[in-house]
Order: C-alpha cells, then structure tokens, then sequence
C-alpha cells in the first residue's frame, strides 16, 4: 500500500476549538521518547515558539501569527523502529503506551 503523507494531513481536519493538538501530541512524543532513554537521567523538553518575523508585539486580535514550534528532547530519538513508526501512516507501534 502506497500513501502520499502530505495528502492524507490534508485529509485529517483538526478541530477549532483544539488548535495545540498537534503540538500537545510532539510533546508525548518527546515524553514517551524520555521514557525510552536510559534510565538515571532527568528528562528534558524544550519549546520554541516560532513567531512571523514581523511581528514586534504582542497584540490581541493582531495579523501575526505563530508560524510553528521547535520542540528538542534528550529521549531516545529516533531508532530505526521509532522512525519506521513516524514514517508509517496510523501506526500502532505505541498503542502498548496508552
């Protein structure tokens, strides 16, 4: 089976009132990727709020928009099974961690 990755997020419609849902998953996956690290060493997750470039303040109701985020971790990264997972459409891979 064949699947074009770009075209089937296109297909998946995230809510309004959950915009962060995307981001909220990153996170667990920096969570689970921790959990996964070698045992004895604090976690750490990072979260970058990548802003439009032209913006100067914050203002509510504004035009700028946050463009992204950069999430870092010191987990595990990504194992060969790990990104076999990230590149396979609905994977269960980690259904066991639920």
């Amino acid at each position: 089976m064949n699947i074009d990755l770009v075209g089937r997020i296109k297909n998946v419609t995230l809510p309004y009132s959950k915009p962060l849902l995307p981001l909220f998953e990153a996170v667990i996956n920096s969570f689970d990727a921790i959990e996964d690290a070698a045992k004895g060493r604090a976690g750490h997750i990072s979260i970058a709020i990548l802003r439009d470039t032209r913006q100067t303040r914050l203002e509510v109701g504004g035009n700028e928009a946050i463009a992204g985020f950069t999430i870092t971790d010191n987990g595990v990264g990504f194992t060969s099974a790990n990104f076999n997972s990230f590149v396979t459409s609905d994977s269960e891979y980690k259904i066991s961690k639920d």
